[in-house]
């Protein structure tokens, strides 16, 4: 269950009305808290009568000094593979968890996540972002640098952070 819901502006245009978002893009890594975020962005889709394009960021090797002794085209076929994957997953996600009557696309993109995020939202042309967030408390907060507040800092539009219920 959805505890909180925080809608972040960035626009010196004031508060946009419902009837104004068109497009939503959810990010989507396939935890529980992208799953609440996609659930919302579902209510907000079908509210608002909007398309909802769903993205999922398969992220790139951080440390490449781990794969210089694997082949080359063993490294782009484990990338590939990732990639299938993640369209098959988030086409289940689709098929379970869209209504038919909100029309809905995925794009599948490949390297840092928040960056990755902000593009599709540009590409789209995306009037909201929806997201999951994890809620970190104390000295975390500020270690840190999570995607979702990268997000929030560099988007162009309203990002909704949705946080799930604590167990």
């Amino acid at each position: 269950m959805i505890q909180r819901l925080a809608l972040y502006y960035k626009s010196e245009k004031g508060k946009m009305s419902m009837a104004s978002i068109k497009k939503i893009l959810c990010a989507v890594d396939f935890s529980e808290r992208s799953y609440n975020a996609l659930e919302q962005a579902v209510v907000l889709a079908k509210q608002s009568d909007a398309e909802l394009h769903l993205v999922h960021v398969v992220s790139k090797p951080r440390n490449l000094e781990d794969y210089q002794q694997c082949a080359c085209s063993l490294v782009e076929h484990i990338e590939a593979r990732m990639i299938l994957d993640s369209y098959v997953k988030l086409s289940a996600i689709i098929e379970e968890r869209i209504p038919k009557a909100v029309k809905s696309k995925l794009t599948i993109r490949q390297g840092d996540a928040a960056t990755e995020i902000i593009r599709s939202a540009q590409k789209e042309s995306a009037d909201m972002i929806v997201l999951g967030t994890q809620e970190r408390k104390g000295w975390r907060r500020f270690l840190a640098s999570s995607v979702a507040h990268r997000v929030i800092q560099q988007a162009v539009c309203p990002v909704v952070t949705i946080q799930a219920a604590q167990h």
